[in-house]
């Protein structure tokens, strides 16, 4: 799963790596740490748009949702931060969007937790990030409603597919991790004569030897500042002596 990421990078980096304009997403400042939960506004690079990077909020949301308050309501009672890329081609929620409406959403870094007991109690976080660029890419869909001040939204997911072996340490109860798109596979991402059976092939998990992991403070993600550069700092732990 992925409900908190840190995306700590000027928005004019990112627009340099995707090769579009800022112009609409100028106003997002770069945070170290994203709570999902509370539903933030992304930038995300679309199918649908090769000029400008736009910006979607975290959960996504059916276009029959006719109000900002059925969008809080739907994504907390069905969890659509993330999709399975195992099920995303079957749920009628998410499977119209990933034949028309994908979309990379810019990271530099995810939060997991690791289990230290079989219960659950003591769980440590990790903050992990990509070695293969400062800022790499979830692979993502989005879908668009209208609210009740027949204002358009956009709204997106970040993929999840199975752990590597990395990422079955750290998420061990689980064992999952967002799909994360490899460089030269980002552009293929957004090619919209992609098949069906084209995009299944890029559900691939990607390689923990481009990964870096390393346990962090514990936080509560409610409380937590989102711009606090401490948050990512190394912190060691007893427990851990791997």
């Amino acid at each position: 799963m992925c409900y908190n990421a840190s995306r700590n990078a000027e928005t004019k980096k990112i627009a340099l790596k995707l090769k579009r304009s800022l112009a609409k997403i100028a106003h997002i400042k770069p945070q170290m740490f994203i709570n999902g939960f509370s539903f933030p506004e992304l930038p995300v690079a679309t199918i649908n748009n090769k000029t400008d990077l736009e910006s979607a909020f975290w959960g996504f949301v059916p276009s029959y949702i006719k109000s900002d308050g059925e969008a809080k309501t739907f994504r907390l009672k069905y969890l659509t931060l993330n999709a399975k890329s195992e099920t995303v081609f079957t749920l009628p929620t998410f499977k119209n969007a990933i034949l028309s409406r994908r979309c990379l959403i810019p990271a530099t870094g995810f939060f997991e937790h690791r289990h230290i007991d079989a219960k659950g109690k003591n769980k440590i976080p990790y903050y992990i990030r990509s070695t293969e660029d400062d800022i790499f890419c979830f692979a993502g869909i989005y879908n668009d409603y209208v609210n009740e001040q027949g204002i358009l939204k956009s709204t997106c997911a970040i993929l999840t597919t199975e752990a590597n072996p990395l990422m079955q340490k750290i998420h061990n109860s689980k064992m999952r991790q967002p799909l994360i798109l490899p460089l030269n596979m980002e552009d293929v991402w957004l090619d919209p004569g992609l098949t069906a059976s084209d995009i299944k092939d890029l559900f691939k998990v990607f390689d923990e030897n481009k990964m870096h992991a390393h346990p962090i403070k514990k936080y509560n993600a409610k409380d937590i500042d989102p711009f606090d550069t401490t948050v990512i700092e190394p912190m060691v732990y007893d427990e851990i002596n791997d």
